[in-house]
């Protein structure tokens, strides 16, 4: 589904490998240059993943730093202001280095059209050829939180936002201090049978048969003289004492 659309939502349940099957398809899109926007907290974990299928060169984007030159570029949501300003566009870094994918990791992060953050974003994928968005919760609480996310891709049930209200939300306006104010906080249809062509979703249960046996493993650790990490024993989660 990635391979076969520029633009694309892929909203599998956390745990059945959105960031795998992304990787692989990147790499088969022949895309040269990559842009990842992703929670800090999640960058090393993007680099070991493209890792274990590429040997492109991988950068990390930290608070100053910024690279134009590698194929695969990962940054946090909070840092892509340092590199990106709507009003010196000729300034950009991110924009410089003409990624031809960007993919967007946790892509609810900017579901709010108002926020300083998705403001940013928006502007910077208006006119990325490819944009791929990942998130295991593409509709937190509300369909309205849901429209940035299906503008971005070019759907064509977010191309009018009173329309989509309307529909969607149970929009209607009333007014507050003598100006017209959207009530847009309900939800009235199903949006799913109408962006299907936009966005896959699978559900863990369907695919638990599928999916390897976790196991959970204790490693206890202990420094020795040199202060290197050894591993003083092993155990497997049902030789687990808690009391110890």
């Amino acid at each position: 589904k990635l391979v076969e659309n520029k633009k694309f939502i892929l909203a599998d349940d956390m745990g059945l490998g959105k960031t795998t099957s992304t990787i692989i398809a990147a790499l088969e899109s022949g895309s040269k240059k990559v842009l990842i926007i992703c929670p800090a907290t999640l960058k090393i974990n993007w680099k070991r993943e493209i890792e274990n299928y590429s040997d492109k060169s991988i950068y990390i984007a930290e608070s100053k730093n910024f690279s134009t030159e590698a194929d695969f570029v990962i940054i946090n949501y909070d840092i892509i202001k340092n590199f990106h300003d709507p009003k010196k566009k000729d300034d950009s870094q991110v924009l410089a280095a003409k990624f031809d994918l960007v993919i967007i990791d946790e892509a609810h992060y900017i579901k709010n059209a108002t926020a300083q953050r998705t403001k940013l974003i928006n502007d910077i994928v208006k006119k990325t050829e490819r944009l791929w968005l990942l998130t295991g919760t593409p509709m937190t609480s509300r369909p309205i939180d849901y429209f940035n996310l299906l503008s971005l891709i070019d759907s064509p049930v977010a191309k009018n936002w009173m329309a989509y209200a309307i529909r969607y939300c149970q929009g209607y306006q009333f007014n507050v201090g003598g100006r017209k104010v959207w009530n847009v906080m309900g939800a009235s249809k199903k949006m799913m049978e109408n962006v299907g062509g936009f966005l896959l979703r699978m559900f863990g249960l369907k695919t638990k048969a599928n999916l390897p046996q976790r196991e959970v493993r204790m490693c206890v650790l202990g420094l020795d003289n040199a202060g290197k990490t050894t591993i003083l024993r092993s155990l497997a989660h049902e030789e687990i004492n808690t009391e110890q």
